[in-house]
């Protein structure tokens, strides 16, 4: 129905080639975008929007990360399908797991956990090299050994991180705390779709 509403709009008598050209570039993007990647490109403007407050911490390559991961999500989407999956196992997921690796690394700077994420990213680079090496072409009843694996560290990094939180003075500016809003999401999303990835 769409493909015929699109070639009705081209071979309609004498078209307007703007009206013709907004809607074909209206089509292709609502193909292409998600409400998710939506949800994404949003938190992104958001990031820079409040960049000024946060340009003299490490939180300064939040949106960085942000805008990242809003351009690999909607980059997969022109990507043939076995392209697809190697470009986000091998290259933007653990980019991602990396990145909130070094978030809780100088978060933990100055409490008793701070060499638990450092640990944790050597343990998650060494499976994704197993991943990678070894069982790349393996048939097992898990999806991802390195997100697996990974998922559990970031379990225990958020766990470590809230135990901080109510055991510290902290608790009582917990609402502008921003790895509080970080491990929340982290725990929603990744521990969320721990089953459907992983396992």
């Amino acid at each position: 129905v769409q493909r015929l509403w699109i070639i009705s709009i081209i071979t309609s008598h004498k078209p307007n080639p703007f009206f013709v050209t907004r809607k074909l570039i209206f089509y292709s993007l609502s193909q292409t975008i998600t409400i998710p990647q939506l949800f994404e490109a949003g938190s992104c403007v958001a990031g820079f929007t409040y960049a000024k407050k946060i340009k003299y911490s490490y939180w300064k390559w939040f949106p960085v990360y942000l805008l990242f991961i809003t351009l690999a999500d909607f980059a997969g989407n022109f990507l043939p399908v076995n392209i697809n999956q190697v470009y986000f196992n091998d290259i933007v997921i653990p980019i991602e797991f990396l990145f909130f690796f070094w978030l809780f690394h100088h978060s933990f700077k100055n409490s008793s956990y701070k060499n638990l994420p450092v640990i944790c990213t050597v343990i998650y680079i060494l499976s994704w090299l197993t991943d990678l090496l070894f069982l790349s072409n393996e048939q097992l009843w898990f999806n991802s050994f390195s997100y697996t694996v990974a998922n559990l560290l970031l379990l225990i990094l958020i766990l470590c991180f809230f135990m901080q939180l109510v055991t510290s003075d902290a608790i009582l500016t917990f609402r502008t705390n921003m790895l509080f809003w970080v491990s929340l999401g982290l725990l929603l999303f990744f521990l969320g779709s721990f089953p459907y990835y992983a396992l």
